[in-house]
């Protein structure tokens, strides 16, 4: 898995509540990053495509340094993030007035001895008119180099700084938007926490993006990652876990349970990672009903099948499609994010699902099969007649149904010819749309 041209990676650094997060989604010109009055809510590193004023990178949003990381789990953000600061083009770092803090001057050492200081966009975030001027005098006295004004939340100055990013892009790092990748796929990873999404997205991706921890509900975003499969790029969003509105805790759950959903429907394709030790649960059938409202094609993968003692797939499917029937209707791939067995076989079958999408059957064609359905079906009641079908779209494939009376069909009706449509048309995993429009008598 390999980039055709890499794009400039540029990070946002500095004390939380900074408003690095608030930047991200300015410079993005959407809500992408989850921003509260509650210090410390970004825990991992987001990637977001920037395309605006002649430029083009990826921007990551990065985590407060400023935690004690006292916790394991603080301890392992710190060194990840730290890490990861380390390596990248440029770094944007982000203070605030009225003067820098002791972190603040911690981190501008940390940057001394770790990178070229001529790579660092100085930012000065949060002045307004009334302040321009006052407060800077406090940075340059304690060792700053120039800094840019900015207000983050009031959009003031983001086309300077974008200017001054420019200038610290390695050269032969194209900014040209013609060259851009454009993404082929955009694939969501949801699944119960502790299922391994984060695991997976820092296998496929090769980055560690999502931190991999055994507390349940570590990812509280949602995490992008753009990487290149056998000429294929591919968008890739790790997810925090959807919870019912009834069991959120706070505001924190609450905004990651929305982002997750908009991720799901941002995306056109859904990875359903199942945990192999538990198989289908509660959570993971909540999963599955919010994919098919939001009308979105998933695969399951299977992850941790090699913890698994007993390797048995025929037996764990024939357990799986009797406590949820429903799992017929999905391609599943048995994986290890762990060890990366045949996580490449999830996205072949997420960009097959992607072609499904656009499906389309001629009308004759359609209704050839109709006949041939109905021969077939013994159950459907004797009143109930379809007179003829078509396509009506795609993405998901939609089908009119013309009929004699719609209350003839039962659901279980409706579920048999969405189950003939999508094996006879090689829709596995797609979601189908039936309409029923009653023929009008005369």
């Amino acid at each position: 898995m390999s980039s055709k041209r890499k794009l400039p990676i540029v990070a946002i650094a500095g004390k939380r509540n900074a408003g690095k997060s608030t930047l991200l989604n300015a410079l993005v010109g959407k809500n992408r990053a989850i921003t509260d009055a509650t210090p410390g809510l970004t825990r991992d590193i987001l990637q977001e495509l920037v395309k605006k004023n002649g430029y083009e990178f990826i921007l990551c949003d990065t985590p407060g340094l400023d935690m004690d990381g006292h916790e394991a789990l603080e301890a392992a953000i710190l060194e990840r993030t730290r890490e990861f600061l380390a390596t990248v083009d440029v770094v944007v770092f982000l203070v605030e007035p009225p003067g820098p803090t002791p972190f603040d001057l911690s981190l501008l050492e940390f940057f001394r001895k770790n990178r070229d200081l001529a790579r660092i966009v100085f930012v000065l975030n949060k002045i307004d008119k009334e302040r321009e001027g006052i407060v800077e005098a406090e940075f340059y006295a304690a060792g700053f180099p120039e800094l840019i004004h900015i207000s983050a939340l009031g959009r003031k100055n983001l086309p300077g700084l974008l200017k001054e990013i420019g200038k610290r892009i390695p050269d032969g790092q194209s900014r040209s938007f013609a060259d851009g990748p454009a993404v082929d796929c955009s694939v969501c990873i949801v699944g119960k926490p502790n299922a391994g999404k984060s695991s997976l997205l820092n296998r496929l991706s090769g980055k560690e993006l999502s931190l991999v921890s055994e507390i349940p509900g570590t990812t509280r975003d949602s995490v992008d990652s753009i990487f290149t499969y056998y000429g294929k790029t591919i968008r890739l969003t790790d997810t925090a876990g959807l919870k019912k509105t009834g069991k959120l805790k706070d505001n924190i759950e609450y905004y990651s349970m929305n982002r997750t959903r908009r991720a799901i429907t941002e995306s056109e394709v859904v990875i359903h990672l199942l945990d192999a030790q538990q198989g289908i649960t509660d959570y993971d059938k909540k999963i599955v009903s919010t994919t098919e409202e939001l009308d979105k094609p998933a695969v399951f993968a299977v992850n941790k099948w090699d913890a698994v003692e007993e390797k048995n797939m025929k037996e764990f499917l024939d357990r799986m499609y009797f406590m949820f029937p429903h799992a017929k209707t999905r391609p599943i791939v048995f994986i290890s994010a762990l060890t990366g067995v045949r996580i490449g076989k999830v996205i072949e079958e997420a960009l097959k699902l992607k072609e499904r999408l656009s499906f389309r059957v001629p009308t004759a064609k359609l209704n050839q099969w109709l006949v041939e359905w109905n021969r077939k079906l013994a159950s459907a009641p004797r009143k109930a007649k379809i007179y003829y079908a078509t396509q009506a779209g795609t993405s998901p494939p939609e089908f009119i149904f013309f009929v004699n009376q719609k209350e003839n069909f039962r659901p279980d009706v409706l579920a048999y010819f969405e189950n003939r449509i999508r094996e006879d048309c090689d829709l596995l995993g797609v979601p189908l749309r039936i309409k029923l429009r009653q023929k009008e008598t005369t």
